[in-house]
């Protein structure tokens, strides 16, 4: 089956120098068409504010790619089911190099694009495992996802220590607007209940016992409007025999595992980056559901992905629209 590329609008494309004015700046009518290029049609364009020229490619995932946009795009979406490298390059009849390539820059355009889009509600921690190399080295995978649209907010990958929860719930700080007004759900690991607090809380030094000696080591507040729960299963061999909920931090008021296989250290994070980005954007939950402006047929509700539940895009977001979609970092590219 042929892929159709459909072209972005230009007054969805900005300019990519960072010294421009209008650096990363959509609808400001600066870009026109300088020329074409390659079996792709693929625009030249310039700026009329700092007379840039630029691949229309330029700060996308497909940026510098030799093959067919359309077996790129293929690459991507048999990567995002969950295909290995190796099976994708048989499938396709590509080189495994070529896929490894498209899915490293997969993977850091979708952390790119999950950057720029995801700024700020309840969350809850998730976690699994796969493996790297064999499978007596296993590789997790944590999240922060927001609870009623199930739009993952966060996601990092390592060894199930500490450090990683402390990633995960700091990278999550960072992209909240408010980050004292939520409710965190989490499993039973009491690495969550230590870390909760100083990601969250609110610091103060308690007041020194007497004139000398050290000060106390800070504490931490933790508001009314902000709560931690803990939910832990208690299983007898494969059956459920209890769920406990357990108010670990703040107020009651505010109140999966799964098998990846990567051969290569490196290109588990790019797998998990990319699926992450497809998920959110571009899979229909089946636990949201919207109601069609115009019903077809006997079909009146419809399920909608992540993005569009959280109210971040008005439709499904291809996977092919999002490697042609540019990113433009603060700084440019890091």
């Amino acid at each position: 089956m042929t892929i159709e590329i459909t072209r972005l609008p230009l007054e969805s494309l900005a300019c990519v120098n960072p010294d421009c004015q209008d650096y990363g700046v959509t609808g400001a009518e600066n870009l026109y068409v300088c020329k074409t290029y390659g079996e792709d049609k693929i625009r030249y364009l310039r700026c009329r504010t700092c007379q840039e020229e630029f691949s229309e490619r330029k700060n996308t995932a497909l940026w510098n790619t030799k093959i067919r946009e359309a077996k790129a795009v293929s690459v991507a979406e048999h990567l995002s089911e969950g295909n290995s490298i190796k099976g994708t390059s048989r499938l396709l009849r590509l080189d495994p190099g070529t896929v490894r390539r498209i899915n490293k820059r997969a993977g850091q355009h979708g952390k790119r694009f999950h950057d720029e889009k995801v700024q700020d509600r309840n969350q809850q921690a998730d976690e699994r495992h796969g493996f790297v190399g064999e499978k007596t080295r296993p590789s997790w995978e944590a999240e922060l996802m927001d609870v009623e649209s199930k739009f993952v907010l966060s996601h990092v990958q390592g060894v199930r220590d500490e450090s990683l929860i402390r990633e995960l719930l700091q990278d999550s700080v960072s992209r909240l607007a408010s980050p004292q007004e939520i409710a965190l759900f989490t499993d039973g690991d009491a690495k969550y209940a230590s870390v909760f607090p100083e990601t969250f809380g609110q610091a103060y030094r308690p007041a020194r016992k007497g004139k000398q000696g050290r000060f106390p080591k800070p504490q931490y507040r933790i508001p009314h409007s902000l709560a931690h729960v803990q939910i832990i299963k208690h299983r007898q061999g494969m059956r459920l025999n209890e769920l406990e909920i357990r108010y670990t931090h703040g107020s009651k008021a505010q109140v999966r595992k799964t098998l990846a296989f990567a051969k290569r250290q490196e290109e588990k994070p790019a797998l998990g980056w990319w699926a992450t980005t497809v998920y959110n954007w571009s899979r229909k939950h089946r636990s949201l559901r919207e109601k069609l402006p115009v019903s077809l047929g006997k079909k009146s509700i419809d399920n909608e992905p992540p993005a569009m539940a959280l109210g971040l895009v008005n439709s499904i977001l291809l996977q092919a629209e999002i490697l042609l979609t540019p990113v433009y970092p603060p700084q440019g590219w890091r």
